[in-house]
């Protein structure tokens, strides 16, 4: 009998962990819409079951089971969202170039519109709690930025920095009673840092390199780290954002998007390495892979509520989650500091856009270079430019005006070299 038992026991624990193994590593999940080229603006999760989506189809989606299962929450172009506990959320939208401020005090349940702007198109927002927080925006002529203390009933001008106003990051905690944040355009790379809640902002010096942010993630405010979309490179951030090192990832070819750190030794970057996210346990020193699972990887928003639970967008209207950190890492990249001479298509600037948009590509060598423009159908519908270019770096402009908005794409084609990039329209 004696000897049964611990058979029995023997065969629970190895059950058990052979459960944990296999459903606790990176699991697909995918939102109820099929329209191609379905991109997450957003994702934001209150806890562990509750989260809600920002889709480029016009909606908001949100889950209770943990992203299980996604339904349509609101109708509506949210853009960014803000969650500031259990029961306030906020959302900035726009509809013909008209802002709106959403807020809900149920989580989701209902939303009150507030702050509305016949002129201006709302577009990042970030709230410290729920009376105080920033939100920006722009038309075709001027950025601003706007400040609201009493839960978005009214809003105060703060001048954008340079005409530019971008993606907040802020430490949750105070420093000498004021919230240190900073702020970045994706798509271009412009930094600026405030150190009194976002009412004053400075450019950060020697910023370095050609290429343009695409995610950016502090674990105080001297230390962080900014990602590239191409070439490879991720960039160390130190001594209060006077001090950058560039570290290639030099082991796989890929792209680089959203970073996410949980502690100072434990984060993750989206890449559009097929299948693969990356992980760090030692701060950045060195990074490995984990599998994703699915048919690809896109390299969309990712969040985390802790250091075993979060999510990843990892293609159109797909993402994945993980309740174990992502599990094992499998292969180890090898870095190096030397940044490779090739060919390099930038993100547009500004995305979205309204009218018209700047494209700008690096060549190294004497090439004939092709840049065209589809919709989200895939069909062509304009040719930038088709002709032979010395080395360097060059800017071309894309007037939209005659298009309707939406989600548009540009390609390269450079010898053997190609790339697509993707950017939004709204008027």
């Amino acid at each position: 009998m004696k000897k049964f038992l611990l058979l029995v026991f023997f065969f629970i624990i190895n059950y058990s962990l052979f459960v944990n193994h296999c459903f606790s590593q990176w699991v697909q999940q995918s939102v109820p819409i099929t329209e191609t080229g379905g991109i997450f603006w957003d994702m934001k999760f209150a806890n562990a079951n509750t989260g809600f989506i920002s889709h480029s189809s016009g909606v908001v989606l949100k889950t209770t089971d943990a992203g299980n299962n996604w339904f349509v929450n609101k109708y509506g172009r949210m853009f960014s969202i803000s969650i500031i506990d259990g029961k306030y959320v906020y959302g900035s939208s726009e509809l013909n170039t008209n802002g709106f401020l959403y807020k809900s005090t149920d989580l989701g349940i209902t939303w009150d519109s507030l702050l509305y702007s016949p002129e201006i198109t709302y577009g990042y927002l970030y709230f410290f709690n729920k009376d105080t927080g920033l939100i920006n925006g722009w038309n075709s002529d001027y950025y601003v930025i706007y400040r609201t203390t009493d839960g978005g009933l009214t809003k105060q001008v703060i001048e954008a920095p340079s005409g530019i106003a971008g993606k907040y990051f802020f430490l949750k905690e105070k420093i000498n009673g004021e919230y240190y944040g900073w702020m970045y355009y994706p798509g271009s790379n412009f930094v600026y840092r405030t150190s009194n809640s976002g009412l004053n902002w400075i450019s950060l010096p020697n910023f370095p390199g050609l290429n343009y942010i695409d995610g950016f993630f502090f674990i105080n405010k001297d230390t962080g780290w900014y990602t590239i979309e191409n070439p490879e490179n991720i960039f160390y951030y130190t001594n209060d954002g006077l001090n950058w090192t560039s570290i290639l990832m030099s082991y796989f070819y890929n792209y680089l998007s959203e970073i996410w750190f949980v502690n100072s030794n434990t984060g993750w970057i989206g890449t559009t390495l097929s299948q693969k996210i990356f992980k760090t346990t030692d701060g950045g020193n060195t990074w490995g892979t984990q599998n994703i699972n699915g048919t690809s990887s896109y390299g969309g928003p990712i969040f985390f509520i802790d250091s075993v639970t979060g999510w990843v967008q990892t293609s159109w209207n797909k993402l994945a989650h993980t309740t174990n950190g992502g599990g094992p890492i499998t292969t180890v990249n090898n870095l190096t500091l030397n940044i490779p001479d090739n060919f390099i298509l930038y993100q547009n600037f500004p995305n979205p856009f309204n009218a018209t948009t700047n494209i700008n590509f690096f060549n190294n060598k004497k090439s004939f270079i092709i840049i065209k423009i589809y919709n989200i159908t895939g069909k062509e519908i304009e040719t930038l430019t088709n002709k032979e270019y010395k080395p360097g770096e060059y800017s071309l402009k894309w007037d939209a005006n005659n298009y309707s908005s939406g989600v548009y794409f540009y390609r390269i084609e450079a010898g053997d070299f190609t790339n697509v990039k993707k950017m939004i329209l709204i008027k």
